[in-house]
């Protein structure tokens, strides 16, 4: 799959809060990679590293918004998503 695969769910994450929610309550990876592929999203095995190693980052709070932000520019690009309620 292209990076888009991998955009698309960064996307849909971040216009859905419950998703995010969801994903929240994961503790391991095998969880992780069964939550993206029951969702729809084939990611690649290097896409699936990039998803796991935020989520580590982001869940276990190592990683700080600049990591996350930058994290989603250079994956996702600089695109304006739609207002969200």
């Amino acid at each position: 799959m292209s990076r888009d695969e991998l955009s698309r769910l960064m996307g849909d994450a971040l216009a859905d809060p419950e998703l995010i929610r969801e994903a929240m309550t994961l503790t391991d990876r095998p969880g992780l990679e069964a939550f993206v592929r029951g969702r729809g999203y084939a990611l690649t095995p290097g896409e699936m590293d990039e998803v796991w190693e935020l989520a580590c980052k982001a869940l276990g709070g190592g990683a700080g918004a600049t990591d996350a932000a930058r994290w989603r520019l250079t994956t996702v690009g600089n695109a304006h998503l739609a207002p969200q309620d």
